[in-house]
């Protein structure tokens, strides 16, 4: 069993309608980083989610996903864009 633990932040803004955009998730190397990097997005005026998947790789049998920050403008219902 190789377990494996992803750190991954998820960018949201607004488009011209008013309406959240999720960007590209990013894969960051640590919490730490992952936190940070919301950080900064929550500062630029966006928003920014991160969290962390840990799991069995050969398996590919994965944990739910544990958030480690949720900064800045947000859409009310993250799981809709998360689970997809």
């Amino acid at each position: 069993m190789v377990s494996v633990t992803y750190f991954v932040v998820v960018p949201f803004e607004r488009n011209e309608d008013g309406e959240f955009v999720m960007g590209k998730a990013l894969e960051v190397r640590s919490a730490d980083s992952a936190r940070f990097k919301v950080r900064l997005l929550a500062d630029s005026g966006k928003g920014g989610v991160a969290f962390s998947r840990t799991g069995d790789l050969d398996l590919g049998d994965f944990q739910e996903g544990e958030v480690l920050a949720a900064l800045g403008e947000l859409p009310e219902r993250l799981e809709t864009y998360l689970s997809r």
